[in-house]
């Protein structure tokens, strides 16, 4: 939901996703996903062949998985450590403004992001292909797990992190 239908918010899509289906047996199948708005994400692998979800993306919240009836619930807040935060951070800092866009903020803020992000992702995307290679010779789901992981966090050798 970019803009809500009262405009009385701006920005607030949960999350983004785009599943590319394999076109050959050895090409895979990957889940791309970010939380947010497309236009201000940074899309991340996933593969179904893994054996796990990362853990940045996993912790949602700093409450944690809790089954609370919804007047009890405490109000949830900012965690570092969750990637479902820093990118509705990162949002809120591009337009100016946790509720709507500053006039010209994100005009001039998202550009820079998107030149960041756009360079990473298609890094990240001209790797996959080797490194399904390897997981098809190794048949180890660890390798799909821990590129993806690298992806997160930058390491490993790898120089980037969304």
């Amino acid at each position: 939901m970019h803009v809500s239908p009262a405009d009385f918010t701006w920005g607030n899509t949960a999350s983004s996703c785009v599943a590319v289906l394999a076109a050959a047996p050895e090409e895979p199948p990957v889940f791309w996903w970010t939380p947010g708005p497309p236009c201000n994400g940074c899309y991340v692998p996933f593969f179904v062949e893994g054996s796990h979800v990362s853990a940045f993306v996993s912790q949602a919240d700093v409450i944690g998985k809790q089954i609370i009836p919804s007047p009890k619930a405490a109000a949830d807040s900012f965690a570092s450590t969750s990637y479902w935060w820093l990118l509705p951070q990162l949002m809120d800092t591009v337009k100016g403004d946790a509720i709507a866009a500053r006039p010209g903020d994100y005009v001039q803020r998202n550009p820079i992001v998107r030149a960041q992000f756009d360079q990473l992702e298609q890094a990240v995307a001209a790797e996959v292909p080797e490194i399904w290679r390897g997981y098809v010779a190794a048949g180890d789901p660890r390798m799909l797990d821990r590129f993806t992981d690298d992806v997160w966090n930058g390491s490993s050798g790898h120089s980037r992190a969304c």
